[in-house]
């Protein structure tokens, strides 16, 4: 219907890993498909060590499967680790460096420059 809200979030999934699963689940939706697609991912990806660079590619991928359906996109930069990220500073400034780029991806999109992209 039109008021669904699905929630498919996997514990423990990296980004790289989610783009089958977001296919299969907006191909189910047969004729009635999803507005929206929220994507938020990268946390895991973070933890386990994976580069900034990687990350911010595979959420890209995510995206571009989301507006392919027809959906606008919107994006969640990653979330801190706790409040001060203190007990993982190792992944502070990769998720700064994603964050920043998922940033610039929405504001090209503002700008008519860029796929149309939003920002949770």
């Amino acid at each position: 219907a039109k008021d669904d809200v699905v929630v498919d979030g996997r514990a423990g999934e990296c980004v790289k890993d989610m783009q089958q699963r977001l296919r299969t689940a907006l191909e189910k939706r047969h004729g009635t498909p999803f507005t929206h697609v929220v994507i938020l991912g990268g946390t895991n990806d973070l933890r386990v060590g994976q580069e900034s660079d990687e990350i911010y590619q595979s959420l890209r991928a995510l995206h571009d499967i989301v507006r392919a359906s027809g959906a606008k996109c919107v994006a969640v930069t990653i979330p801190q680790f706790g409040p001060t990220d203190t007990a993982y500073t190792s992944v502070a400034e990769p998720r700064k460096r994603v964050n920043a780029k998922l940033r610039a991806d929405v504001e090209l999109a503002d700008q008519g420059r860029g796929a149309p992209l939003w920002l949770a």
